[in-house]
């Protein structure tokens, strides 16, 4: 087997090898490494490809970043947070599957020795390749349990876009379909921008301007945002824009795409005119449709975040977040994240306080 580096790879090379593994989805191409790259600012990539002569194996999106947390400094193989990703490993007959997985798993720890990790992270999201073939089969999903790692789930909210419009209308909640129309009677018009750098160049600095107004902040390093901005100018990308009748830009959404596979990546509105106008109920629904129109399969809607969970518990703006999101109808899809740590004071810190904080949410819990 031979190791090819993300850091020494084209970009162009690297997505032609990962096309080629049905388990591979948008975490695995060179544009998302990239933008996580660009988050991980101060980290170090160590995504690699393994190869069988000029094949191919398996496809591992890897970082390391520094981590602070329970009052503790450590070295963790997240991109500063953002889990690695789960490795795409090509297709094989059960047996040699279990014995070429156990070797990928035991080269990422033997690869990440070196800096002391002591956490890693890996996520897994459902809309590989294959499945947007009709291929899928629910094989292998979780065989990280095998090897050490803790599974736990986050539901995603996907709409299927191969259904037809008047069902996928009728699908929406009764109040998100009211918001729409109110919101086309209104006069909102949407626009999509990509390809044309000079029309792109205008409406993603007005794009970013809402976004750091809206935050009060910078969010993520500038670097991301230009990688943002270089995948419409490629046309891997649309950004939606929701205008007034008099030609006011005022809402914006920065939708990702892979195969026949699109995702709501990246949502603001202009605050001055959210309250009269509830932009977004309008913008979601047009880029679903227009996706629809260009014969794309699939379109996630985004994170369900609703019961505290022993890993996480979500922000009461998580939560309603979320529950917008649900108004569209979908579907709930697994996306599933593994997690090793290597530290047993780390360990015990980390599962001590989650369940200090899950035991508090949950107050339906008898004491009893």
């Amino acid at each position: 087997m031979k190791i090819i580096e993300f850091k020494d790879t084209p970009n162009s090379e690297w997505d032609m090898l990962v096309s080629k593994i049905p388990e591979a989805t948008y975490l695995h191409t060179s544009w998302y490494i990239n933008y996580l790259n660009a988050i991980n600012e101060k980290g170090e990539c160590k995504s690699f490809i393994i190869l069988e002569g000029n094949n191919p194996i398996a496809v591992c999106p890897l970082s390391v970043s520094q981590a602070n947390n329970f009052g503790k400094e450590y070295t963790e193989a997240t991109f500063s947070g953002f889990p690695s990703v789960y490795p795409a490993i090509i297709q094989l007959p059960a047996t040699q599957r279990r014995r070429v997985a156990r070797k990928i798993f035991d080269l990422i720890q033997e690869r990440l020795r070196p800096y002391g990790i002591q956490r890693i992270e890996l996520c897994r999201h459902p809309m590989s390749l294959g499945f947007l073939a009709g291929n899928f089969e629910p094989v292998n999903i979780a065989e990280g349990l095998s090897f050490g790692y803790l599974c736990y789930i986050k539901n995603t909210i996907i709409i299927n876009l191969k259904k037809d419009e008047r069902q996928l209308a009728s699908e929406m909640s009764q109040y998100q379909r009211k918001h729409v129309k109110r919101t086309k009677e209104k006069g909102l018009m949407t626009k999509e921008y990509r390809g044309d750098k000079l029309d792109i160049d205008k409406v993603f600095s007005d794009y970013q301007a809402a976004h750091f107004k809206s935050a009060g902040r910078l969010t993520r390093p500038i670097e991301s945002w230009e990688i943002m901005k270089s995948l419409l100018e490629q046309n891997k990308a649309t950004l939606f824009v929701a205008s007034t009748s008099d030609g006011i830009d005022i809402s914006y959404l920065y939708c990702g795409e892979f195969d026949k596979f699109s995702f709501g990546w990246s949502q603001v509105n202009v605050d001055a005119y959210e309250r009269e106008y509830s932009p977004r109920h309008l913008l979601e629904w047009e880029a679903m449709m227009s996706y629809k129109r260009k014969g794309f399969n699939y379109y996630e809607v985004g994170i369900k975040y609703d019961s505290p969970q022993l890993n996480y518990i979500p922000t009461e703006k998580e939560i309603s977040i979320s529950q917008f999101k649900e108004r569209y109808g979908g579907a709930i899809y697994c996306g599933l994240y593994f997690e090793k740590i290597f530290d047993k004071e780390l360990f015990n810190m980390a599962y001590k306080n989650r369940l200090e904080k899950f035991l508090e949410q949950n107050r339906w819990l008898s004491e009893k």
